[in-house]
């Protein structure tokens, strides 16, 4: 979840996660939903492939990979600083 305040934006874990309706789906995108990774032990280096464990309510565990690319897409504006607690 994302807010602005006094110009910074903050981050925070969402508690129960996205929801996501029987049949309907759910875009990830830098500037928009995101997951992110805390706690890392060391960088992600470009072209890594990364496991991972979906958890979803009904439909269980999934495992998936992500690929880390170089660079995000730029945004839109300026986004000013950020804090990420």
């Amino acid at each position: 979840m994302m807010s602005m305040s006094g110009g910074v934006m903050r981050m925070r874990m969402l508690p129960d996660g996205y929801e996501i309706a029987p049949g309907a789906t759910l875009s990830l995108s830098p500037m928009g939903n995101h997951l992110m990774f805390a706690g890392l032990k060391r960088p992600f280096t470009a072209g890594e492939r990364i496991p991972a464990t979906l958890r979803f309510e009904h439909a269980g565990a999934v495992n998936v990979e992500f690929v880390v690319q170089t660079d995000a897409p730029k945004p839109a504006g300026p986004m000013g600083p950020m804090d990420m607690k």
